[in-house]
């Protein structure tokens, strides 16, 4: 099949990685291996190859995306996947395994709509806790050529990263939505590694050493100053008592009540109070109806979320169920849905759900210890 090839890393690598399916990490050990020997995994070992010719692949969705079969639009073979949308975050993702501080390369075959403006391949670490990590590498996608899809030619991407501290790592094609309708067609994927020769391994010690105590981690039930930073930016604040499009006094970040009086004037320290006062409603419906462990970022995202939509809204959501079907990274993708007013959009909405969406997805920072 004819197509232009955009090289952006030429290092030709091999592999050495595990599909993730179901969520079921499969450990694989060489055999024959004594066991002070090193493993050499810089070894040629088959490459790992997503071409879409079945269902089974292991492939996820977000938004408007899926697999085709026999419509003629693949680069090779009988199916392809594709990503398209209008509007939101929309995107076809693939979990892998990879060993750490491996060299690895990915290769596709892509074709794009004239209209995309916002799309992107890319690999980001899946952390132990279920959350997506920061972009490793990614390649941004703008749509460019023919209209029509049957004339325009599959392009070739590749580029290079180290898998670092990370086991598995999450591939997927996107796009963000620009209000006009906008598309990618995927193919033939293929991800490779180079894994670096292991050390023989260290003699046991005959006696080991009493592992400390831990304490389980408590789980968060108070907002924390990034949730809370999100939140006075979204609203606003106003410091004199002012009436509201229904009439109902407000005062600093969206504050009503009987407390509120007319001439009332307020410093931002003042409002504060008042919005943690407002947010316990939101920080126990979070608690209560979340059933997996969260992070203190995931509860704050969601704690925001709640606060502007409503306990009821929250607790009917599809990312509700997602989330307690422990589907972080299915549920992160729900926020963007919920950006509408009466059917329409609204672009503060949509502002809001993205930097609630990415305060859920970021890991918190983990506390320094004393000296």
């Amino acid at each position: 099949m004819k197509g232009k090839q955009v090289v952006l890393a030429a290092k030709k690598t091999t592999l050495k990685l595990l599909m993730l399916t179901n969520a079921l990490l499969v450990s694989v050990i060489p055999t024959g291996q004594a066991l002070a020997q090193a493993v050499d995994y810089t070894q040629p070992v088959p490459k790992t190859q997503f071409n879409f010719e079945t269902p089974e692949e292991g492939w996820s969705f977000a938004g408007g995306a899926g697999l085709d079969y026999d419509r003629g639009l693949e680069h090779s073979g009988r199916g392809n996947g594709w990503v398209r949308a209008t509007s939101g975050w929309n995107a076809i993702n693939n979990l892998i395994n990879v060993e750490p501080n491996s060299e690895c390369s990915v290769t596709a075959w892509l074709r794009t709509s004239d209209t995309l403006t916002d799309g992107y391949i890319s690999v980001r670490p899946f952390n132990i806790d279920g959350t997506i990590g920061s972009v490793i590498n990614e390649i941004k996608l703008i749509g460019a050529g023919s209209p029509d899809p049957q004339n325009r030619d599959y392009n070739f991407y590749t580029f290079n990263f180290n898998s670092g501290y990370n086991n598995r790592v999450l591939f997927y094609v996107g796009l963000f939505g620009n209000g006009r309708d906008s598309w990618v067609q995927v193919d033939d994927v293929e991800v490779s590694c180079v894994s670096p020769v292991t050390q023989p391994p260290v003699p046991p010690i005959t006696q080991p050493p009493v592992p400390p105590v831990t304490q389980p981690p408590v789980p968060p039930t108070d907002i924390n100053q990034a949730g809370l930073d999100l939140i006075k930016k979204s609203e606003g604040f106003i410091e004199m008592a002012y009436s509201d499009p229904g009439g109902v006094l407000t005062i600093g970040f969206g504050h009503t009540g009987p407390d509120v009086v007319e001439g009332m004037i307020i410093t931002p320290e003042q409002a504060e109070q008042l919005l943690r006062g407002d947010l316990q409603e939101a920080e126990n419906t979070v608690s209560s109806l979340v059933t997996v462990p969260l992070n203190e970022n995931e509860f704050s995202a969601l704690v925001s979320f709640v606060f502007n939509v409503g306990a009821g809204n929250f607790e009917e959501s599809v990312l509700l169920q997602l989330l307690n079907q422990a589907n972080y990274l299915g549920a992160a993708d729900e926020f963007l849905v919920w950006n509408k007013d009466n059917g329409e959009e609204l672009p503060g909405l949509t502002e809001r759900r993205e930097r609630e969406r990415e305060l859920f997805l970021t890991p918190p920072v983990a506390p320094v210890p004393p000296v």
